[in-house]
């Protein structure tokens, strides 16, 4: 917690910038600045709170969006809307991850990953050819990536991207 005096924290307020550089972050990164924000005791709790509901409403972290709404809403029950979300991340989730499964298994070969290593030119050739991994498997790696990513899993979307 913040140990500034009422005339500090009012002028860390005046030129506080994250209002100014925010629009021009992905969501994701927004968070740690939220969190410092929150930390220093710049902002209301509960505004902090609220913007990270916000910020996070139209992402797949849909726990962590209904963990902040329950902050904000401690008894009332969570809406319907958020319930429906996540049968439908999971029901995507699951879809994507049956997709690609194969693909992963192909890649996490050792033989497979010491030639992608070796020939660096020709590694998609080198799929397609001998292992059956076309443009479109690649594309649904590419995409599973991206909703790993937009779930908050950021090292398996890393790891897929």
């Amino acid at each position: 917690m913040s140990e500034l005096g009422a005339a500090e924290l009012e002028i860390a307020r005046k030129y506080d910038l994250t209002k100014k550089v925010i629009p021009f972050l992905d969501r994701h990164l927004i968070y740690p600045i939220l969190e410092s924000l929150r930390s220093e005791d710049l902002y209301d709790d509960k505004a902090i709170t609220q913007l990270t509901f916000d910020l996070f409403k139209e992402t797949n972290m849909i726990s962590f969006v209904k963990e902040q709404w329950k902050t904000l809403n401690p008894n009332a029950q969570v809406p319907k809307e958020l319930e429906e979300k996540e049968a439908k991340v999971d029901e995507i989730f699951n879809k994507l991850n049956n997709e690609t499964k194969e693909t992963l298994d192909i890649l996490n070969l050792p033989e497979v990953q010491d030639h992608l290593k070796q020939d660096k030119q020709f590694n998609r050739e080198y799929l397609e050819k001998n292992h059956g991994i076309t443009e479109s498997k690649i594309n649904a790696l590419y995409e599973f990536g991206q909703f790993q990513y937009n779930r908050g899993d950021y090292v398996m979307a890393s790891d897929l991207l």
